[in-house]
């Protein structure tokens, strides 16, 4: 039985071989044919582009050939043309070997709304770490049931997605002409401190009003939030709109999570921060984002402002 096993291993594994090599071979024979037509379709298309211009302007086929393979002695050539446009980019544009600091510092520096919104970034997401931890040690207190646990973090997540959506979908695009930047950046935190200071001055605070806080600023800024910051980088110029949106929500976002994380890490572990140390915290750090929000909202164009930045930028293209 062994025997007649191997005779059948030995004669499958000779049929797949042949099988490969065949299919290698065909494949290298549709890759040297499709060459081949490739090249006699384009020469032939060539050929008969010449012969149409020729019967068109009543032009030999040789001076049109000419034409074409010898332009710069006919007076055409558009390979200087892109010449100079990429050496205008090139001037115009920073040099790449410019380090990533000094770019930034520089461009921080002519357009200050980037390093307004820079610090918005920062302190938004740092306050939010803070409520996140704050959320997540205050329903540990008061559900202790993995299980009951578990299904009130899904509602709750369900919830903030569920309103986000409707929000973005069904209400801003109406109320997108009457946002104005500046009002919605100086509203946010007027909508959030109410909690925050409860929490702070409350020696037992409800799970209700963390997650309320909580809940107001995750759907806030799923909805509102994001949408205006995209609304500040439209009439910004073409460094601003692309290395300084990069720089913000790369490294000013992450940069707010993970500093927090580690400083709340660090300060549980040297002296034990608790549930009301850290919702004191949280409204510093709301303190400061609010200050924040209040300077980012004294850059920002208004939406009669943007509108005309980007129409003008709009011409001078189509120029």
């Amino acid at each position: 039985f062994f025997f007649l096993r191997s005779r059948y291993v030995v004669v499958i594994i000779i049929i797949v071989v042949v099988v490969y090599v065949g299919w290698v071979i065909c494949w290298c024979n549709i890759c040297w044919l499709g060459n081949s037509v490739h090249e006699h379709v384009s020469h032939s298309c060539i050929h008969a582009l010449t012969l149409l211009h020729t019967r068109q302007y009543n032009t030999h086929p040789q001076y049109t050939i000419h034409k074409y393979i010898t332009p710069p002695q006919n007076g055409f050539d558009p390979a200087q043309t892109m010449q100079a446009q990429k050496d205008k980019k090139k001037k115009d544009q920073p040099s790449s070997t410019t380090p990533l600091l000094t770019r930034t510092s520089q461009l921080f520096r002519r357009v200050p709304t980037l390093a307004a919104l820079f610090g918005e970034v920062v302190t938004f997401q740092s306050l939010s770490t803070i409520l996140s931890v704050c959320f997540v040690r205050q329903l540990k207190l008061s559900i202790p049931v993995d299980t009951d646990r578990a299904a009130f973090t899904g509602g709750f997540y369900a919830g903030i997605n569920g309103i986000s959506g409707v929000l973005q979908f069904f209400v801003l695009p109406l109320a997108r002409k009457y946002l104005e930047p500046k009002n919605v950046y100086r509203g946010l935190p007027l909508l959030l401190t109410p909690f925050l200071i409860y929490t702070t001055l409350s020696q037992h605070a409800a799970l209700w009003v963390t997650a309320a806080a909580f809940f107001s600023l995750k759907t806030l800024d799923y909805s509102f939030r994001n949408v205006v910051n995209e609304m500040v980088y439209q009439p910004l110029d073409f460094e601003s709109r692309y290395l300084g949106k990069e720089v913000i929500g790369v490294f000013a976002s992450r940069f707010g999570k993970s500093g927090m994380s580690l400083l709340l890490s660090f300060a549980t572990a040297q002296f034990g921060v608790g549930l009301q140390a850290l919702s004191q915290f949280s409204l510093a750090v709301a303190g400061m984002w609010t200050a924040s929000s209040w300077w980012l909202g004294s850059k920002v164009m208004s939406n009669q402002e943007a509108e005309a930045r980007v129409q003008e930028r709009t011409e001078q293209k189509g120029k």
